[in-house]
Formats: structure tokens, sequence, C-alpha cells
């Protein structure tokens, strides 16, 4: 039973009927219900892993305060349980070990799951929980700096076993913390990658990347100071406010996403609860995306048009998808294995931007991306 691992929390005040206070079903004085929930919240509260950070242990309290808050929506009522805090282990490998059997069985039961507290560290534990859906699982990680060093967070998940890792998505990276052995290693890995200044100059380019992914990890510390005060190691650039609110909004309309994760916010260090209210604003944007999605995919429904471009006579023509529903774009790739079997092909997420290129003859980024991948 994941209660033997879960301690309750106290929600202090009473919410009127159009705050989330209100509708979310929390592990108050007894463990809820969640049967028929579809969205779950779930608090750390460990900070060993953190460093001079360690303060996010006690970020799940603070963000619950700012989340329970906020407006409620009709789309969501009913469907929101928020179960508590895992409680740090008598050692950091105990915490590990509580979150990925608390998140292996919210999984199997098909929940989507919201993680808040600790640090970035604890996506370990989660991805390994991933290992649930029995599929190739792609993570999208929002951070200033990219963990890929030996014993290092991204490093250990690539050596996991068994492995299931796809592709790794690393967003808003900043080019002046990354070694350069480190920007060599991504690139041999095949990361897709966006740093800071592409990413805040063409935001709409990273949906596609985590309409496909499995798990979005946000270190609050890709945030600004200036929006986001409350972690120690805190950055004078980042992305804005409105930014991650609108990546959080991507990671819960994407219907392959199953965890969002907030680390690294540490009350210690917050102004005026700045960035709690913030990182409430993100988990509420992922529940507007959640309670917006459409199983919208090319194989889940028809009500697509679709358009064709040809290259010379080497390469084979391109069919990109455009949904009716949702005016989001896929592309068919040809599986180089089979490349005389069009039901083969694979369709990935993408732009309008690689559309435009194709009709001009140009083969798309991601296009050259895929292509290298299932090679």
């Amino acid at each position: 039973m994941i209660e033997d691992f879960l301690s309750s929390i106290e929600t202090k005040g009473e919410y009127s009927p159009y705050q989330l206070g209100s509708d979310i079903q929390s592990y108050t004085e007894s463990f809820p219900d969640i049967e028929d929930k579809e969205l779950v919240i779930l608090g750390v509260s460990e900070g060993r892993d953190a460093g001079e950070n360690n303060g996010t242990k006690a970020s799940a309290a603070a963000v619950r305060k700012a989340l329970y808050k906020l407006s409620s929506s009709p789309h969501l009522k009913g469907r929101i349980a928020d179960i508590g805090d895992i409680l740090a282990g008598e050692t950091l490998n105990d915490t590990y070990r509580a979150l990925e059997v608390v998140l292996g069985e919210l999984l199997e039961d098909d929940k989507v799951v919201i993680v808040i507290g600790g640090s970035l560290n604890l996506s370990y534990p989660i991805y390994s929980s991933l290992e649930k859906l029995g599929n190739s699982i792609d993570i999208s990680l929002v951070a200033p700096r990219i963990p890929v060093e030996e014993d290092q967070l991204l490093m250990k998940i690539c050596n996991h076993y068994p492995h299931y890792l796809f592709n790794v998505n690393a967003l808003a990276y900043q080019s002046h913390y990354i070694p350069y052995q480190s920007r060599d290693l991504m690139n041999k890995l095949q990361f897709n990658q966006i740093r800071l200044g592409q990413l805040k100059e063409k935001l709409d380019e990273s949906e596609p990347l985590i309409r496909n992914t499995h798990a979005l990890f946000i270190d609050i510390g890709a945030i600004k100071q200036s929006d986001a005060p409350a972690i120690y190691s805190a950055n004078p650039n980042g992305l804005e406010g409105e930014q991650a609110c609108k990546l959080s909004y991507y990671g819960g309309v994407s219907d392959l996403t199953r965890v969002f994760g907030l680390f690294e916010m540490n009350p210690e260090f917050d102004y005026r609860d700045q960035t709690a209210k913030l990182c409430a604003q993100m988990c509420w944007y992922f529940m507007d995306g959640y309670s917006s999605r459409m199983n919208d995919h090319p194989q889940l429904h028809s009500e697509f048009l679709r358009y064709r471009c040809s290259f010379d006579e080497k390469t084979p023509d391109l069919i990109f998808h455009k949904s009716k529903r949702s005016a989001r774009w896929w592309m068919e790739v040809p599986n180089p294995k089979s490349i005389h079997n069009s039901d083969k092909n694979v369709i990935v997420p993408c732009s309008y931007a690689d559309y435009q290129a194709a009709a001009k003859g140009e083969l798309p980024d991601r296009y050259l991306s895929a292509i290298q991948k299932m090679h």
C-alpha cells in the first residue's frame, strides 16, 4: 500500500468553491480514495542530495499553500488528489526507493503525477519508475546546467539497466555553464538541445519535443533570479515566469506526459513567496494543459490534413499531418530498416516551420535527427 510511504499534510484555512483547495482531495486526516482520480500531487521532503540548497525539502508545503488558492476549473473537478509527502528515509537511497515504488504504483494505475520537492537528482528514481510503462522513454529536462558528466544525473539515466531510454531533450541550458567535453558528449548521445537564447526566441519550437515526452523535469534554476529567487545557485539570466508556465502547459497538454517534476525550489531563499507562487502557477498551467488533452495523433483519429513534400530521387517523400483538432503538426519519417513498407514509418511531432522547410526542398533538422536515432 503506497500510503505506508506517505505522510499527511496540513492545509491552512478554508477555501471558496472557486479555489483549487476546495476541489483537491487531500491527505489530511485519512488517505484519499484515488481510484477515480486522474491527476495526483506528490511532495518529497528530501534535501540531502541538494548540497547547499538542502532547504528544498520544504518546497512542497510552500507550493501547496499558493496552489490551493488558485482558481479551480470545472474541467478538473473531482479529478485531482494530493496524497501527501514522502518523508526522508533513513538513507538517501531509502527515499529514492520509496519514490520509485509510489510512482510505479501510480503509473500502473494510469495516473498522471505532479512531483514537487527535493533536488533535480530525484529525477533518477522517477525515471526508474517509468519502466512500468514498458516502452521506450523520452524525457525533457529544463535546466541551466546539463548533468551529463560521469556519476551525474543524465549519465546515470543513460547507463540505467534495463535500458528503455530513447531520447533526452535538454532545454534552456546556458552555454557558459557547460564544459566543452559535455557538449561533445551531448552531441554523441544525440540529445535534442535548445540553448536558452534559442528557446526564448522561438519557444513554440520546444512544443513538438515536449509533446513526445513521458516526463518533464524543471529545475527552478532555469528561471532567472528576478522571477524565481528561491534557489541557492540562482541565475541572473534564464527563462521568464510566463515562459516557464507555457512550457508547463506544453507538458500538460501532451498525451504522453505522465510525470511533471518541479525541483530545486528552496523556501529559505524566497522573497515574499514569489517563487512558491510561480511554481504553483506552473502546476496550474500543467493541469490546465492536462484538461485540454484530446488524444491527438495521426494513429488515433482521421481528422488530419495531409501534405506531401518531394525531394530528389534518392530521398523519399515526406508526409506531413496537420491536426484539424489542434493545428499541431506531425511528419512521417521513413524507417531505414523497412524503407519499402510505409506501415513501418515513424510518425514524429514537428512544427509548421519543419513543413515550410520541406516545402522549399530542405530536409528539416528534426527529420535528420530522427533518422540518426533510428540508425
